[in-house]
């Protein structure tokens, strides 16, 4: 038989949170009237050393050391009080230094994880920085907290993973209490007892694994797996998945519709995309293929030394593949017009926005800054016609008066009629 460390590992290195709580579906008993959750803890979000769902941090498995935090002015249960040693928290010690206690009487030294319950109503944190460097002294793998935390820049600095439904700015002081450990606890709606199994999934999230069902969930979850295999992408029948239960919802196995391209060969299926697209009223997601099937690859800038289909290695990767793509080993400089097939409405909006507004600019400006620097030179001309033809109009003898004569004896020549001709003189004609 498999030690704790070991089945602890195999989990890790082989299985997701999906997988465990397909396996959980299949095994748990859920009481009459209520929906299956197998095992997960909801709206948890891993919030150190990285925050948000992410695929590079570990995953982590050990058992649950339970804490249960209460209001500030709350009496601890009589648990506590009648056995302060092993439920409760004597006076002199702080809360986090009892999270060794599990360490200390472990002999496999597989680690824990320690879970924490805190009021809904609380705005508190249970959690901060100190604490989270005290829990990582003591050799802690990780924090799955029903409530809130603080001090992230200190949290993510201890490179201890932590896990909570959201942050708080405020003191455990201001709220909140310790007021018992060791006991049953409930996360998210799922009892969470001492000892049982906490799997840390960064990109699908927290599961809890009754320690009773560790061994069969670890015996189980290869089978689904190969179900999974043995499926494929172009063959799945509606009566497997309901045979699965992975949805386990009312909606009967015939409603749904599966619409999918079967591959003649198996080149084809190394080549091509072949998406399956599921459509009901429990599953209402869409997959869209990447690509047309059938659709032909060729050389693009992106992946100049693409080999012909009967060369190419079937390990080669798959990206999108478009079909306006420049038979090129560089990159175009600049798309025109943009590729905005991948932009969202308003994203869109933004870039059609930005290219109007340039192409205006490129094309009005110089017709506008010409028309002003003309009409510029009209007003400084008119000024100074203005300047030299009527200042000192009422004195005499002004060096302008030729001037001002000459201009108005040429206007009167430019807008005059000229005289008709007069009559030819016979003497001319003598001439």
């Amino acid at each position: 038989m498999a030690s704790l460390n070991e089945q602890l590992a195999i989990l890790v290195e082989n299985f997701t949170a999906c997988d465990i709580s397909d396996a959980l579906l299949k095994l748990q008993k859920v009481p009459a009237g209520s929906a299956p959750r197998a095992g997960y803890l909801a709206d948890l979000t891993p919030l150190s050393p990285i925050t948000g769902r992410n695929d590079t941090a570990r995953k982590i498995a050990a058992p649950a050391t339970t804490f249960k935090f209460l209001n500030k002015s709350d009496i601890p249960p009589n648990i506590a009080v009648e056995n302060p040693e092993k439920h409760g928290f004597p006076p002199g010690k702080h809360w986090v230094d009892y999270v060794g206690d599990f360490q200390d009487a472990d002999p496999a030294k597989v680690g824990s994880i320690i879970v924490i319950e805190q009021p809904d109503e609380q705005y508190c944190a249970v959690t901060g920085g100190i604490m989270a460097t005290r829990m990582k002294y003591l050799g802690i793998k990780a924090a799955v907290v029903g409530g809130r935390i603080r001090d992230l820049r200190e949290l993510q600095g201890t490179d201890l993973p932590i896990w909570a439904r959201a942050t708080s700015t405020v003191g455990t002081g201001a709220e909140a209490k310790a007021g018992v450990r060791n006991v049953p606890i409930s996360i998210s709606g799922i009892t969470v007892s001492p000892g049982d199994i906490i799997f840390c999934d960064p990109m699908e999230g927290v599961v809890a694994i009754p320690r009773d069902l560790l061994k069969a969930v670890l015996e189980i979850m290869p089978k689904l797996m190969s179900m999974d295999e043995q499926w494929g992408p172009a063959a799945v029948p509606a009566e497997l998945v309901a045979e699965r239960g992975r949805s386990n919802s009312p909606t009967s196995s015939t409603s749904l519709n599966f619409n999918y391209t079967l591959p003649t060969t198996k080149r084809k299926q190394q080549e091509q995309f072949v998406v399956i697209r599921i459509a009901s009223s429990h599953a209402p997601s869409t997959l869209h293929r990447s690509r047309p099937i059938g659709a032909a690859r060729k050389p693009t800038h992106n992946n100049p030394t693409l080999l012909p289909a009967n060369m190419a290695s079937p390990h080669r990767p798959t990206s999108p593949y478009a079909e306006e793509d420049p038979y090129s080993q560089y990159p175009p400089k600049r798309q025109w017009p943009p590729d905005m097939s991948k932009l969202s409405p308003k994203h869109q909006f933004r870039l059609e926005r930005k290219y109007r507004r340039r192409a205006a600019l490129k094309y009005a400006r110089p017709k506008f800054i010409k028309a002003v620097t003309l009409a510029q030179w009209v007003i400084i001309g008119f000024v100074a016609i203005y300047a030299i033809l009527f200042m000192n109009w009422d004195t005499k003898d002004t060096p302008f008066d030729g001037i001002r004569e000459n201009f108005f004896a040429g206007l009167k020549s430019v807008f005059s009629t000229p005289p008709p001709p007069g009559p030819v003189k016979r003497s001319d004609e003598k001439n």
